[in-house]
């Protein structure tokens, strides 16, 4: 009767150590998968910042070069005019002298 109640203790004595031992690998678990998280969380935070960066990169570079063919354009649409207007001027200033006088 003893020796099966000393066994019971043992049982139950290791049982608990079983028990312990999985909450402590479980808290241990816990804990690396916390940390895996973080570490993952962490790269994928850095590639996107870099996606992110060659992004802006890639649109200010578009914008300059937008902004370059527009004052391009500009430049050869103010050409265009002054030299329209130099030929015509004479002759425009000709037709209002003409319009306002003829009224």
């Amino acid at each position: 009767m003893e020796n099966a109640l000393h066994m019971i203790v043992e049982t139950d004595k290791a049982s608990r150590q079983k028990v312990e031992q999985a909450y402590a690998r479980r808290e241990q678990l816990t804990e690396e998968l916390s940390a895996k998280k973080q570490e993952i969380d962490a790269q994928y935070k850095e590639q996107a910042q870099q996606v992110l960066a060659k992004k802006r990169a890639e649109a200010q570079e578009q914008l300059e070069n937008a902004k370059a063919q527009r004052a391009q354009k500009d430049a050869q649409i103010r050409t265009h005019l002054q030299e329209t207007y130099a030929q015509q001027h004479a002759a425009w200033e000709t037709e209002i002298f003409e319009a306002v006088v003829s009224q």
